[in-house]
């Protein structure tokens, strides 16, 4: 099983693209036989939990991690009875995916537990997904809130692949860079960047690709921001088939095709 972490500042899109991502892979992982999952590790948000479940009143990942619920208790299927979730509805009905949300208790209690022992639960909820066929899960990291910082430096280091979310802004890329250079994380597990809400008529195209390559030093893909499009996913007006087929979705998966780590192969 290959786990995929998504860390991004708040305001980059990083839930957002780890949602639709998680609908996206886990239509073509099905056709390989396996099943997708998404983990929502954003304990104060919980955006994706609400997104995919309605709420935050599911057991989750906080309760793993405190040692008060087993893996088995926190795996769900998306909810699709929603107001306004066409989309879902539809994409549900073509998918499997496993949903674990985050959790509905205070992350900052979290704050002095050891490492060790977080990654020994991981471990556990890691082992139970694979069990029952996941062979690719998607993890929604928290921001660099202090509070939840023991959280994400513990998932960080568990995550095989860990992929930046970034505005197309220089603020945005350095600040991005120097909170991930402070978790300690192995440069070696991040096999590309994201730059989401990317414009097309963005003045110095050059000056940003060479301000990417000089930070960062590995390939980068660009998500366009493009108004038409999300309004025709938030009204449920476009169909699978369209969305996996656009340029950027199929660069992203062309990304996790190529990305080599030693001893493993990549699912899709």
């Amino acid at each position: 099983m290959l786990k995929v972490g998504f860390f991004g500042l708040k305001g980059a899109g990083k839930t957002s693209v780890t949602t639709v991502l998680s609908f996206i892979i886990s239509y073509f992982m099905e056709e390989e036989g396996k099943i997708g999952a998404v983990l929502d590790a954003d304990l104060h948000e919980a955006d994706l939990t609400n997104l995919l479940l309605g709420d935050e009143r599911f057991s989750g990942l906080h309760d793993i991690l405190l040692g008060n619920k087993l893996p088995e208790e926190v795996v769900y299927d998306p909810l699709i009875s929603l107001e306004n979730s066409s989309i879902r509805r539809r994409l549900s009905d073509l998918i499997k995916l496993k949903v674990i949300p985050a959790g509905n208790n205070d992350p900052s209690s979290l704050m002095y537990e050891p490492i060790d022992l977080l990654l020994f639960r991981l471990k556990s909820l890691e082992d139970y997904v694979r069990g029952i066929g996941i062979g690719l899960l998607l993890v929604d990291l928290p921001s660099s809130n202090s509070s939840v910082r023991i959280l994400l430096k513990s998932i960080s280091k568990w995550v095989d692949l860990l992929i930046p979310i970034m505005l197309p802004e220089k603020s945005s890329i350095l600040q991005t860079r120097r909170h991930l250079l402070s978790l300690e994380i192995d440069r070696r597990s991040i096999p590309f960047v994201i730059i989401n809400k990317f414009r097309s008529d963005l003045e110095g195209s050059t000056v940003f690709a060479d301000l990417m390559n000089s930070y960062w030093g590995v390939p980068f893909y660009l998500l366009p921001h493009d108004a038409e499009l999300s309004e025709s996913i938030q009204r449920g007006f476009i169909s699978l088939p369209e969305l996996h087929r656009m340029h950027f979705s199929l660069s992203l998966i062309k990304g996790y095709s190529n990305c080599a780590i030693p001893g493993r192969h990549s699912v899709i």
